[in-house]
């Protein structure tokens, strides 16, 4: 799993990247606002960990641009700014968790790992519903092309 870490601090991200490296996850850091959102909009992440207070760009924008591209990749925000108004902004504009600073490294690889869940999830959701469409289509196909007797057999049936 590929996760991208837009965070200024360098020593917070080095840390948080280590941590994530001894749980098998890549990581990418990047510092600075506008190259973050470059790098989310031009490479593919699993997640994406995301300060608000970033030089050139500013955290709450990046989110806002990111979804207006559909970029869908789970963002757990991290940041310093803890009212509740900045909490609501970022969690009603895209975001899927909110972390304050300061935080305890478990609690957001247990937020990351939650996150991960949703989108495992989503995605065996996704490939069985596409089973389902195709075994249908190919059940009916069978049907109109004369390939059955019109009588349904207990191994013509699919159960869901």
């Amino acid at each position: 799993m590929k996760i991208l870490i837009i965070e200024d601090e360098y020593s917070l991200a080095d840390a948080i990247a280590e941590t994530l490296k001894k749980e098998n996850f890549t990581t990418n850091i990047i510092t600075d606002g506008e190259e973050g959102e470059n790098e989310a909009l031009t490479n593919v992440y699993d997640l994406i960990l995301l300060d608000i207070m970033l030089p050139n760009k500013d955290g709450f924008k990046i989110l806002n641009d990111l979804r207006k591209e559909k970029v869908d990749t789970p963002i757990i925000i991290l940041t310093a700014k803890s009212e509740i108004n900045d909490k609501l902004n970022g969690l009603e504009n895209g975001a899927d968790d909110y972390i304050t600073k300061p935080f305890e490294i478990r609690e957001v690889l247990a937020r990351i790992q939650v996150q991960l869940r949703h989108i495992e999830a989503e995605t065996q959701s996704e490939a069985e519903a596409e089973i389902e469409a195709e075994t249908e289509v190919k059940t009916k196909a069978g049907i109109q092309e004369g390939q059955g007797s019109g009588r349904l057999e207990f191994r013509d049936m699919v159960l869901i």
